[in-house]
């Protein structure tokens, strides 16, 4: 789903990043989510994510 929304639960980026992502009423702004689906489980950003991400199921 893409639409205009407030700070990403991931990086805290703001309104300059425009589209994204929402999951459970938190979104996720473009750059994470392309990280995200990107990412392997060996590389180094990935306890980033993860921590970011389980924020959202909290």
């Amino acid at each position: 789903m893409m639409m205009t929304a407030g700070k990403c639960a991931i990086c805290g980026a703001g309104p300059a990043a425009k589209y994204g992502l929402v999951i459970l009423g938190h979104y996720i702004c473009r750059p994470c989510e392309e990280a995200i689906s990107g990412l392997a489980w060996d590389d180094p950003r990935y306890e980033f994510y993860k921590s970011g991400l389980k924020k959202i199921w909290r």
